[in-house]
């Protein structure tokens, strides 16, 4: 999986104004942000999504909603998404264009993938692990920003898929 997302990301051919046409963003400047002109960002999500076929996911602190508007529209299978946090009207807006979008305080169901941005700490991964199926995917993003993503793959023996992103993306299967 690992070559076709990057091998498909490499070509650039996909780029955020497409993938984000119908978001709803924090100001109509947002768009013109280094973030969001950074093709080594949130295009890489729609990749991603290409190469997987999760039914369920689960995810905290989901920035807006825009990574997973990119991946969903890279990823047809994905009937139910769920966000760990408080009800978030631009999340909701961005999210729900794609699936089923459910808000929780708390999850004890099992889901296929699970997602992590920003800021995130073992005990965020924790969480998404324990929520994850067997063979689930977990995928977090910022792990240039510190070794947490890391640590926590040596802690569960398991090897970290690393994908050179603007903040790093890493992948663990459980």
């Amino acid at each position: 999986m690992k070559d076709k997302v990057e091998q498909s990301f490499r070509k650039g051919l996909v780029n955020t104004n497409l993938l984000l046409a119908h978001a709803k963003l924090l100001t109509t400047n947002s768009n013109n942000s280094l973030e969001f002109l950074d093709k080594k960002y949130l295009p890489f999500y729609y990749h991603l999504g290409k190469y997987t076929d999760p039914i369920s996911v689960i995810q905290v602190k989901p920035k807006l909603g825009l990574p997973a508007l990119c991946f969903l529209q890279g990823c047809s299978t994905v009937e139910s998404w769920v966000v760990v946090g408080n009800f978030d009207r631009f999340i909701s807006a961005n999210i729900s264009q794609k699936t089923k979008l459910e808000f929780v305080e708390q999850s004890n169901r099992k889901y296929d993938m699970a997602f992590v941005s920003e800021s995130f700490d073992k005990s965020d991964l924790d969480l998404l692990w324990s929520s994850l199926k067997d063979e689930g995917l977990l995928v977090a993003d910022y792990i240039n920003e510190s070794t947490v993503f890391f640590e926590f793959g040596d802690i569960h023996s398991r090897d970290v898929i690393k994908f050179d992103t603007r903040y790093g993306v890493g992948l663990i299967q459980k």
